[in-house]
C-alpha cells in the first residue's frame, strides 16, 4: 500500500517540477527583450522593456533580487532616450537600494548609481547637481571605476 502512495507522490512532484520549468520568468523575458532592443538601437522598445522588467521584479522581489540593477538599467536607457526626469526617478531608486542593502546584495555600485543620478539631475536643471556630479566623478576615479563609465558621465 505504501509503495503506490510513494509512486503517486513522486509522479506528482515530477509533474510540478516539469510545470514550473515551463513557466516563463517575466523578469528574464523582459530583460532579454530590453537587451535585444538595445542591440538594435531601438531605445523606445528598450525603455518599455526595461520598465516592464523592473515592474516584474518589484512585484516578485520588492526591493530585493535584482531590483536595483533593473532600476539602474531603466535610468540609463531613459537618459539615452532623452528622458532625464524619468532617469532621475529610477536612478534614485537604484542609488537608494545600493546604499540601503549594499553593493554586494543590490548588484549596483553606489558610485555608478550616483553618476547616472548626477547626470540626470544636471540635465533637469538642478542648480546643485554639478557639485554632486563632480564629487561622484572624483569618487569614481579614486575607486578605479571602469573609464568608459566615467567618460559617459
Amino acid at each position: 500500500m505504501l509503495r503506490p502512495v510513494v509512486l503517486a507522490a513522486g509522479l506528482l512532484w515530477a509533474c510540478c517540477v516539469a510545470a514550473s520549468a515551463q513557466t516563463p520568468n517575466p523578469v528574464i523575458q523582459h530583460y532579454r527583450a530590453y537587451q535585444a532592443a538595445l542591440d538594435a538601437n531601438d531605445l523606445a522598445t528598450a525603455e518599455r522593456e526595461a520598465a516592464a522588467a523592473l515592474a516584474a521584479t518589484e512585484a516578485r522581489d520588492g526591493d530585493g533580487g535584482r531590483t536595483a540593477v533593473l532600476a539602474l538599467n531603466l535610468a540609463s536607457v531613459r537618459f539615452l532616450n532623452h528622458n532625464a526626469a524619468g532617469a532621475l526617478e529610477s536612478g534614485r531608486r537604484a542609488l537608494t537600494l545600493s546604499h540601503s542593502v549594499g553593493e554586494a546584495q543590490s548588484g549596483v555600485s553606489p558610485i555608478l548609481a550616483q553618476l547616472i543620478v548626477g547626470r540626470a539631475e544636471l540635465a533637469t536643471g538642478d542648480a546643485s547637481a554639478a557639485a554632486r556630479l563632480a564629487s561622484a566623478l572624483e569618487a569614481a576615479q579614486q575607486a578605479r571605476t571602469d573609464p568608459a563609465e566615467i567618460y559617459d558621465a
